[in-house]
């Protein structure tokens, strides 16, 4: 038993340490590696198969587009991520009913402790961005459920996850021809 153990031990220290190793190197297969796993300690998770992905669009492609205009302004790393965070609080609210939305952002401000002015910021830039998720992507209603900023040596890499809506789980189940050679 002791011994089973032990050698679980530090095959798993191996393991961080590689993947320690891989995120120090830029590689993105590690982030997106760790960013499962914490996915799938914190609650219930299925992950598409990557051959399967490829037939659904990048998520994280397009909130990056739609963020662009803050993302832009970004100078620190602190500020790509209050970007990110608000642009998928946009995206989030833009597949919401209007009502819906209006008492999303009344406890979101009311948790902020913000004036007046703060507020009305708040809410003008968050309408903004509503208006350019609907604009881009006005037929693109995957809900984010989670999100990762990494920065690594290429630059920063945004991991998201989303709830499948029925078309996507209609597009994996649809057969594919396979090349057998």
């Amino acid at each position: 038993m002791g011994a089973k153990s032990s050698r679980m031990k530090h095959q798993r220290k191996r393991r961080r340490k590689a993947r320690s190793l891989k995120r120090q190197e830029g590689d993105l297969d590690g982030d997106l590696d760790a960013f499962r796993e914490r996915l799938q300690r914190e609650g219930d998770c299925y992950f598409v198969p990557p051959e399967e992905v490829k037939a659904l669009s990048k998520l994280s492609e397009a909130v990056l587009e739609v963020g662009e205009p803050l993302l832009n302004e970004a100078s620190s790393r602190e500020q790509f991520e209050q970007a990110i965070m608000l642009t998928v609080m946009a995206w989030n609210f833009s597949l919401m009913d209007p009502g819906d939305v209006t008492d999303a952002l009344g406890r979101a401000i009311e948790k902020t402790n913000s004036d007046f002015d703060d507020a009305y910021a708040f809410v003008q830039l968050l309408g903004a961005l509503i208006d350019r998720k609907l604009e881009l992507y006005p037929d693109d209603d995957r809900m984010i459920i989670d999100y990762e900023v990494n920065v690594n040596k290429r630059g920063p890499n945004l991991l998201v996850a989303y709830a499948l809506t029925p078309e996507d789980i209609d597009e994996l189940k649809r057969p594919r021809l396979r090349v057998v050679k």
